[in-house]
């Protein structure tokens, strides 16, 4: 091939490509300009907001507004009332929310002459939010359990609260904090042993009720455990599921029934836990199911044990007798 039609087929390419690079250019484009009037159009708020275009003001400062109401939206409540208003709902929907499961021979409401003896390392820390921490909304919250019932004239055994507030080392873990190796579900209950070790300390729950409280934690982000292996260090509770008792809440539990007649359980979590043993501890007469009870809710649960206060609250889930019996429970804690 000579050189001269050499470079004529170089040259019919090159048009070639340089046509097919143009069309691929000018569909680009075309593309590009039916996006922009389509999807832009849609969302230029969006675009604009982004970019800090302003393609519109609008000033009624000469506006002439003279007898007019301007208070579109008016309160019911003035500054200084809305802290009390709150502090009421709070309490009316913890109180009337609270679940009565069970009242064996009317044991509730109790007198005002009643001494209750709460026991549990978890009773110096009752739920008021979901996570199972206090929340700071709408105003201070209610210290603790015993400020609650001291504040309805009802009293509390000094002995065994100042026991347990004094406790360091025993409590639940605050659950589902993360992932991996940072979720804490270990129980931790001070067992009774602990108790007995205390001179006078089970002698002085003598004559008054005792308040079992059973709690669970959790949240976002992690399903609870079906199995405590990795939660416990009691060889006999690995294979337990968080919702069951473990064997130190157990051994408590066996205690107060042998040694006391009349027994309240407060189920303070928002987990339906497995509550089937109830019925092998007579002693148990009254379950009181108290989820997060916000930040006044712990005066409403003394005004439910009080009697001042009707607890007419429904369960809003299936108490399961053995929750691994559930197909779904197959499908959570991994």
């Amino acid at each position: 091939m000579s050189v001269e039609k050499k470079a004529k087929k170089n040259s019919n390419w090159f048009k070639i490509i340089k046509t097919v690079v143009s069309v691929l250019l000018i569909v680009a484009i075309l593309v590009g300009i039916y996006l922009a009037n389509t999807m832009l159009q849609e969302n230029d708020r969006i675009v604009n907001n982004i970019m800090g275009a302003k393609y519109y003001e609008i000033n009624n400062d000469g506006a002439d507004t003279e007898g007019l109401d301007l208070e579109y939206n008016k309160s019911d409540y003035t500054a200084e009332e809305i802290k009390t208003a709150e502090e009421d709902l709070n309490m009316r929907i913890a109180g009337e929310g609270t679940v009565l499961l069970q009242n064996e021979d009317n044991l509730m409401p109790f007198s005002q002459d009643t001494t209750f003896s709460f026991f549990s390392v978890n009773s110096k820390n009752i739920s008021t939010s979901a996570s199972g921490v206090a929340s700071m909304m709408g105003g201070e919250v209610v210290e603790s359990i015993k400020t609650g019932f001291e504040s309805r004239g009802l009293a509390v055994n000094n002995d065994l609260w100042e026991f347990y507030a004094n406790l360091t080392d025993y409590g639940l873990g605050p659950g589902s904090i993360g992932f991996g190796d940072e979720e804490d579900f270990s129980i931790n209950e001070a067992p009774l042993s602990l108790l007995e070790g205390e001179d006078g300390l089970l002698e002085s729950v003598e004559g008054t009720i005792p308040v079992f409280v059973l709690k669970r934690v959790a949240g976002e982000g992690r399903d609870m455990p079906r199995s405590m292996y990795n939660h416990t260090g009691i060889a006999e509770d690995k294979e337990k599921n968080y919702l069951e008792l473990d064997s130190v809440e157990l051994e408590l539990i066996e205690y107060l029934n042998e040694n006391f007649e009349d027994v309240v359980l407060l189920v303070n979590s928002n987990a339906a836990l497995e509550l089937d043993w109830v019925e092998d501890y007579p002693s148990i007469k009254s379950v009181v199911y108290a989820p997060a009870v916000g930040n006044y809710g712990l005066n409403a649960l003394a005004d439910v044990f009080a009697g001042n206060v009707n607890p007419s609250g429904r369960t809003v889930d299936t108490f399961a007798a053995n929750t691994l019996d559930s197909p779904a429970a197959q499908n959570f804690g991994s």
